[in-house]
């Protein structure tokens, strides 16, 4: 895939940088809150960021949401830093990706991040028109959009793609798969 996807606005994971998803416009939340439209009819939210992006915008109906491995379902705090510690202690992390390997603004952000963990995913997507709503998730995501949340997608109705040879972590695949959701 060449070249920015236009119609779509990414709202990055866990302390990711837009930059790090070379093909979209998007807002750096971990650095700074957005206050502003953003003018688009696609919103793509990526594991943890695509809470805050239905935590913005999910009274608006004119907007289609496309969740990249999102945290459905809710889990405990506890469970979900379990979690966390799985992703950072294996393969598929990259700490050079994370705000430029410095994890000391993660401590800036800790609240954030706990009340974003807090927010139940399913009722913010229970206001929206599930045609609105695309799920996709890593098949080989063993961390937060596991196999226990694929099942739990497709139970509730949701339209649910999954992406092969893909885990949590962004990867090419995801892009060519929005692309083509977005035409």
């Amino acid at each position: 895939m060449n070249g920015k996807i236009e119609n779509a606005y990414l709202f990055p994971g866990w302390l990711q940088r837009i930059k790090n998803y070379k093909n979209y416009k998007g807002a750096d939340i971990w650095i700074k809150d957005l206050n502003r439209d953003i003018g688009v009819r696609y919103i793509v939210g990526h594991s943890l960021g695509a809470t805050y992006a239905l935590l913005k915008f999910n009274n608006d109906k004119e907007k289609n949401f496309i969740l990249v491995n999102p945290l459905m379902p809710k889990r405990s705090l506890s469970q979900n830093f379990l979690r966390l510690l799985k992703l950072l202690f294996s393969k598929e992390f990259n700490l050079s990706k994370v705000f430029d390997g410095s994890l000391l603004i993660f401590s800036f952000h800790l609240p954030r991040i706990i009340s974003l963990l807090k927010v139940d995913l399913f009722e913010l997507l229970e206001k929206i028109p599930k045609e609105n709503i695309t799920v996709i998730r890593g098949i080989n995501d063993r961390f937060f959009c596991d196999n226990e949340s694929a099942e739990f997608i497709r139970k509730k109705g949701f339209n649910l793609i999954e992406a092969s040879g893909v885990g949590h972590n962004w990867s090419a695949k995801l892009d060519e798969i929005i692309a083509g959701l977005v035409k």
